[in-house]
């Protein structure tokens, strides 16, 4: 289910090694051709809004300026 990937994906991402942190928050950066990504995407941001994350942003890579996700 979507909801199972999700979670992996929040577990693969507790183990990733943080270099350096301009202001606290979580950037999901996606791309979507049929619009699937972009609903696991807005998920996953709202399971981690839920789990306490006051600050998480979504942007589309192919639409959004890519200067504002980086």
């Amino acid at each position: 289910t979507i909801e199972k990937k999700i979670s992996d994906i929040i577990l693969i991402s507790t183990n990733l090694v943080i270099i350096g942190i301009e202001t606290e928050g979580i950037v999901i950066a996606y791309t979507s051709v049929y619009g699937n990504t972009k609903k696991a995407a807005l998920k996953l941001a709202e399971i981690l809004k839920e789990k306490g994350c006051s600050k998480v942003t979504v942007t589309d890579l192919a639409r959004d300026d890519f200067a504002e996700a980086i």
